[in-house]
């Protein structure tokens, strides 16, 4: 009886076709394959899944998970839109969100680096308030409910400074009174101190800067405190410093000169106990006019007081 034999078997089709018709269209699956077997599986592609029906074999579909479910087929998610699903897109993930970061910056990437604010948290919140300090700022300069790093320009909130480790912020003091900030630097006076950054020559807890102290030599340094660091500076006793008067200068020509000399020698010897004029030729002030106060105008001879 003729019939077809597309295999060369030797068997007739017809005979061959139990669990080797798939598609039911009476011809041995081995015959269909060429073009139509995508996976190579020796199953003709019309006879295998097609979740999406796109005559595909889902086995021959994009599967970027291996989950045996093509993507299409499935509800993915995609936060960029850019067809691949996200559990297949390589991406930085540092919250363990399953969303991928660059997905999770709207509104939550303060300082515009990349990565969500909450994944820079660890050692950057000083105030437990969710922000990252440098982007904890509030420029009105209300330190209400929002701290603000303006007062003092160190990346850090200012409601998180507490030099004096108090437990109330430096600010808190500062509006409160508790501490001054004489130079306002938003900083309390005595942190100024404490920290060596401000001079207090008198430890009297003020910077320097802010008293007014007399300097009299314009060196930024108070003549009490050089002074009392070096009294050899004020030989005469008298609160100035010695380089900002002439007290060699007896006779207040402006020269330090022989007539200087002679006043020392004429008033030589202890100074009386009570008179109306002070001892002037007692430069050193130790009570009488003696070779002390002659050496201190040979060591000035000469000078101009003006100079």
């Amino acid at each position: 009886e003729p019939s077809e034999d597309c295999n060369g078997s030797g068997i007739p089709d017809r005979c061959e076709l139990e669990g080797n018709d798939c598609n039911g269209n009476s011809i041995p699956d081995e015959c269909e394959l060429k073009g139509n077997d995508c996976d190579g599986n020796g199953v003709p592609d019309d006879c295998q899944a097609d979740c999406d029906g796109d005559l595909i074999p889902d086995s021959c579909e994009v599967d970027c998970n291996n989950d045996g479910t093509p993507d299409e087929c499935q509800d993915l998610a995609d936060c960029d839109a850019n067809g691949t699903p996200d559990v297949c897109e390589p991406s930085d993930d540092c919250n363990g969100s399953g969303i991928p970061d660059r997905c999770e910056l709207e509104g939550n990437d303060c300082n515009g680096n990349s990565i969500p604010d909450e994944c820079e948290l660890k050692d950057n919140d000083c105030n437990d308030n969710g922000i990252p300090d440098q982007c904890d700022v509030d420029d009105s300069g209300d330190p209400g409910a929002q701290p603000t790093a303006e007062c003092l320009p160190n990346g850090i909130p200012d409601g998180c400074d507490d030099c004096n480790a108090n437990g109330v912020a430096d600010y808190l003091d500062l509006e409160s009174g508790f501490d001054s900030d004489c130079n306002g630097n938003c900083v309390p006076d005595i942190c100024d101190v404490n920290s060596g950054s401000w001079l207090d020559c008198n430890s009297n807890g003020i910077p320097d800067t802010c008293e007014m102290l007399e300097d009299c030599d314009e060196d930024d340094i108070p003549d009490q405190c050089e002074i009392e660091e070096d009294n050899s500076l004020d030989a005469d006793g008298d609160g100035i410093l010695d380089a900002c008067q002439c007290p060699e200068d007896l006779n207040g020509d402006g020269v330090i000169a022989f007539t200087d000399i002679l006043f020392v020698l004429t008033d030589f010897g202890p100074c009386p106990e009570q008179q109306s004029d002070p001892c002037t030729s007692d430069i050193n002030r130790d009570g009488e006019v003696g070779f002390s106060d002659l050496l201190l105008v040979l060591a000035k001879f000469g000078q101009n007081c003006f100079d």
